[in-house]
């Protein structure tokens, strides 16, 4: 638990909204998509719950985003649903996921981000591992 608010919140949201088809159900990555092992003591950005929250509400890469980090993870919103079953259906297909052409693949999608509360308790969760390389 982080100022008040318990890990285990942050476990059922990671779960519910899906975090654990690209960071997996251990939260080691998946390797095949290039996900951040959230294991390792590695940071990526910085390990603070605050740039944790950061990564989660502007993402990375995301162009529509002026403040998003550069590295592999999009903003957390509805088309990271879209994201998750793209990549997961190249990866079963034997293609590489990193060809997939997202503007076809997002076209016409309405960003449904995830709320401040939501933000803080997968920071919380994501910061008592140490990670994010």
């Amino acid at each position: 638990s982080s100022n008040g608010v318990p890990a285990e919140a942050g476990l059922a949201l990671y779960n519910a909204k899906g975090c654990f088809a690209c960071h997996g159900a251990d939260a080691k990555g998946v390797k095949a998509m290039g996900s951040a092992n959230l294991t390792d003591k590695i940071w990526r950005f910085s390990g603070a719950e605050d740039q944790i929250r950061y990564s989660i509400l502007h993402g990375v890469n995301d162009a529509s985003d002026p403040e998003t980090r550069v590295a592999v993870m999009p903003q957390w919103s509805e088309k990271m649903a879209i994201m998750i079953e793209a990549r997961t259906y190249a990866i079963e297909e034997g293609e590489d996921p990193n060809e997939i052409d997202w503007d076809d693949e997002l076209e016409g999608d309405e960003a449904e981000r995830l709320t401040e509360t939501e933000i803080k308790k997968l920071a919380v969760y994501v910061h008592q591992f140490g990670g994010g390389q």
